[in-house]
């Protein structure tokens, strides 16, 4: 595997960890998804160190995750514009 690659994969691994620490510590106020997202953390860490060979498998991993990430924001932006809309602002 290349370093740089390693080195990425170890600083997403931290930081999900970190993540995860603040969820189980409730060191924030809690969402309303506050299962699912402590579930998105576990998969998210168990898939980074899940992988025998993260060179093949961390592309996809990435691209799922990222599509994810671009639906929920896709769903934000439509609620905040429904809101905005009830609020007279157009």
């Amino acid at each position: 595997m290349l370093p740089e690659l390693k080195h990425y994969q170890l600083m997403q691994a931290a930081y999900w960890c970190q993540q995860l620490i603040v969820l189980v510590l409730r060191l924030e106020k809690p969402r309303k998804d506050y299962h699912e997202l402590i579930a998105h953390h576990l998969v998210t860490l168990w898939l980074i160190g899940y992988a025998k060979h993260p060179h093949k498998f961390h592309p996809l991993i990435r691209l799922v995750y990222r599509l994810s990430q671009m639906e929920l924001s896709y769903q934000l932006d439509i609620d905040w514009e429904c809101r905005l809309r009830q609020h007279g602002y157009s």
